[in-house]
């Protein structure tokens, strides 16, 4: 029996029901055995899903690094679902990690930093998989030597729609438009509310699912909308797909150069057949065919008139409706998705086991955690290490354009691989938190 043990940073959100998906639809396989390492929580849900699966699973690991290496020793296969977590780049750095087989599994597409790719983390592994086909344009991958490109390839993340096939739009009052998802403005549009004042339709209502963010309520009821959004905060999976059924189109504007990939959301929308709109960034462009499963706009003005568009011709929504339905159905299989990943497992297994270790770094376990965060911007790291080594420019300058970076959404995130993430792990690390401090200051004075 193929013994894989699964390992992350934490287990939530839309990586989080990819993961116990797999692993559910996994655990009735009679020639395999999947378990979980999580280095920080498991939420409350997938220790409950986990632990009625009957699949091992142990969290809070990251001071436990005896039980860690235990685990990877006895597994056949490591299957590491990565992007910039903290513990997760404190663990592959500064520890060389016992003989095993590794693959790395990358859960955001390459851009922009912090969630960036590096030279040392593309080495690592001995085979690195993306998910989505869109991170080979990414310049770190195109600039990597031939022989550490061949160990690359991709396999698109799901949850799997198969458990949608009973959800399909439902008559309702008005036109509503709906948006789903993390609110943070590193993934939302930082502009929503205007692209949302633009909208034309008579009897428009909006609808916002997700995690409840303040500033961006407050915008809608600074701005007099407030009597027509509706924000539900945190809900189940069951009460979000019942929303989404009552959603007349699916509007997800995103922030440009998000961290998102092969997004979950999207394709439950396109899988109960609410069209969806969204901006032409790389990654909606990709999976949102324009005119075939949903319309692609090329700017704020144009995401206005798209929605216009698919008000007042509801025989073409209907066709996008079961156009992208049927996509959906047809790329975003759990089943398609397993059989990916049993060829990668197979692959692994024709390799011996060896140690793995930090390629770029000497003396690694001495090192500190605002070391290891350099390590994980690798090329993207410039100021923090100017800050670091004043003798090249003034230590004013540095400060400055530290306070610079943190105006930029993808920085202000107390989450999301940024420096206030590093910070609020690595509370001892003086370095660390003065740098969280002068971007902080920042965002104080933008707002």
């Amino acid at each position: 029996m193929l013994n894989v043990l699964h390992m992350t940073g934490h287990l939530g959100g839309g990586v989080g029901t990819v993961v116990l998906n797999y692993l559910l639809a996994k655990s009735t396989d009679k020639s395999q055995r999947h378990s979980l390492i999580s280095l920080d929580y498991l939420n409350d849900h997938a220790v409950e899903v986990l632990s009625q699966a009957g699949i091992p699973h142990f969290d809070r690991c990251h001071g436990n690094l005896e039980l860690v290496k235990a685990k990877i020793q006895q597994a056949d296969v490591v299957l590491l679902h990565w992007w910039n977590h903290p513990l997760i780049s404190d663990l592959l750095v500064r520890n060389d990690l016992p003989e095993c087989r590794l693959a790395l599994w990358s859960h955001i597409s390459g851009s922009p930093a912090p969630n960036n790719f590096t030279q040392s983390i593309f080495s690592y592994p001995d085979i690195f998989i993306f998910t989505t086909p869109l991170s080979f344009f990414d310049p770190e991958f195109v600039d990597l030597p031939e022989v550490i490109k061949a160990k690359v390839s991709a396999i698109w993340s799901t949850a799997g729609v198969e458990r949608l096939e009973g959800f399909s739009p439902k008559d309702h009052e008005g036109f509503n438009i709906g948006y789903v998802g993390n609110l943070d403005f590193t993934k939302i549009n930082p502009g929503f509310l205007s692209l949302c004042r633009q909208i034309d339709i008579p009897g428009l209502r909006f609808t916002v699912v997700g995690p409840l963010n303040e500033e961006l309520s407050k915008q809608f009821k600074d701005a007099s909308m407030g009597d027509r959004v509706r924000f539900t905060g945190h809900i189940s999976e069951d009460e979000k797909w019942e929303e989404l059924c009552r959603f007349d189109v699916f509007g997800y504007p995103l922030a440009p150069h998000h961290y998102g990939t092969c997004d979950q959301t999207l394709q439950e929308a396109m899988a109960v057949g609410i069209v969806p709109v969204v901006l032409n960034n790389p990654m909606e462009s990709y999976i949102v065919k324009h005119g075939e499963v949903g319309l692609v706009a090329q700017s704020a003005t144009d995401y206005a008139a798209c929605l216009r568009v698919l008000y007042d011709d509801p025989i073409l929504r209907g066709r996008l409706s079961q156009q992208a339905r049927t996509y959906a159905f047809s790329e975003y299989s759990l089943d398609r998705m397993a059989a990916n990943w049993d060829e990668v497992y197979f692959r692994l297994m024709h390799q011996p086991k060896r140690v793995k270790t930090w390629p770029s770094v000497e003396r690694a376990a001495h090192l500190e955690p605002h070391q290891v965060f350099l390590e994980s911007l690798g090329r993207h790291a410039g100021v923090f290490r100017e800050y670091l080594r004043t003798e090249r420019l003034s230590r004013a300058v540095v400060e400055s354009q530290l306070r610079s970076l943190g105006t930029r959404p993808n920085w202000r995130s107390e989450n999301k691989s940024t420096v206030h993430q590093y910070a609020q792990f690595f509370p001892q690390d003086n370095v660390l938190h003065t740098w969280s401090d002068l971007m902080k200051g920042a965002q104080k004075g933008c707002r």
